[in-house]
């Protein structure tokens, strides 16, 4: 097969790692797939000592060496040669937006390592030599966090996917902020994780540089929380991990490690709610629902409503 192969013109297979499916297959819509499987991937480390020409492998002498990196494969997503991505992706970037809704709605360390040309669960018996496409290899995760109780987790994706897929073509913002929190569990580093989850939260929730403490921590308490003391409480919280994030931007922080675990969850549930919105909210938005007004987007869908009647 040649080494030039593109995955976004044939069937695709997304392999991942750190996932049990207690059934066979679940449909996510347009031919695309979930299925459990089973294959134990695995890269030891080989090394070539001359440059390889043009289209062809590299000469010998090899060498093996010690180490590599192995995953258990055992689930995987399948995109069909059908299926035409909306502007907004193509479809290995469909791989990964699933994937992404995984890691968001029920487990942080769900990861697919590899692509390939072939399902995973047909390659034994196969003829036809499939070939891989290294996708998130990383060998380290920062935390450890526990699966979120989410039984509909699957359906919630297969009625959200293509909108969140949408709002992130429409909004580079929103699109920066989710990738933010979808790659933290990949940093080392619990002060960087905590500050990007930070500068996504900034993005979502304070299009002013003014009062950055006060009217962040403001406008998600109040997109978050219901008026009364649990937005006043949720307000409280949200500023003390504000303050951490101060702390780690500057180098003066400590235990950041729980600072950035409560600031993910707080950035995931503002990331769910916009989803299932379908709607990022603005400046007015915000301040509608901090002062008791009427938000942009409720208007819109009140003239919406109004004119199908």
């Amino acid at each position: 097969m040649s080494k030039s192969i593109d995955p976004n013109l044939g069937e695709l297979y997304g392999g991942l790692s750190n996932i049990e499916l207690s059934f066979d297959q679940f449909d996510f819509g347009h031919g695309i797939s979930l299925s459990k499987t089973y294959a134990h991937f695995m890269a030891p480390y080989l090394l070539a000592f001359a440059q390889a020409a043009p289209g062809k492998p590299h000469p010998p002498p090899w060498k093996s060496a010690g180490g590599g990196i192995a995953y258990d494969i055992t689930a995987e997503i399948f995109i069909p040669r059908e299926f035409s991505p909306p502007s907004f992706f193509n479809r290995v970037n469909t791989v990964w937006l699933l994937t992404a809704l995984l890691r968001l709605i029920t487990a942080p360390l769900i990861f697919a390592p590899v692509l390939s040309s072939q399902s995973i669960k047909s390659i034994a018996g196969s003829k036809e030599e499939p070939y891989f496409w290294p996708m998130e290899v990383h060998t380290k995760r920062l935390v450890r966090c526990p699966p979120f109780d989410n039984v509909n987790y699957l359906t919630w994706i297969r009625n959200n996917w293509e909108a969140a897929g949408w709002l992130m073509c429409k909004n580079n913002g929103f699109y920066l902020a989710f990738r933010a929190f979808d790659q933290s569990t990949f940093n080392t580093e619990p002060a960087l994780a905590l500050v990007s989850l930070w500068g996504a939260l900034e993005t979502l929730f304070s299009p002013s540089q003014v009062e950055l403490k006060i009217r962040t921590s403001s406008m998600i308490a109040a997109f978050l929380e219901q008026p009364g003391n649990q937005r006043l409480e949720g307000y409280r919280h949200i500023q003390k991990l504000y303050d951490s994030r101060s702390k780690a931007a500057h180098g003066s922080g400590h235990d950041e490690g729980e600072a950035y675990k409560e600031t993910f969850i707080v950035l995931r549930r503002a990331l769910i709610k916009i989803i299932e919105a379908n709607h990022l909210p603005n400046k007015k938005d915000l301040e509608a629902l901090l002062f008791g007004g009427n938000s942009t987007h409720s208007g819109e869908k009140q003239k919406a409503s109004d004119a199908s009647k």
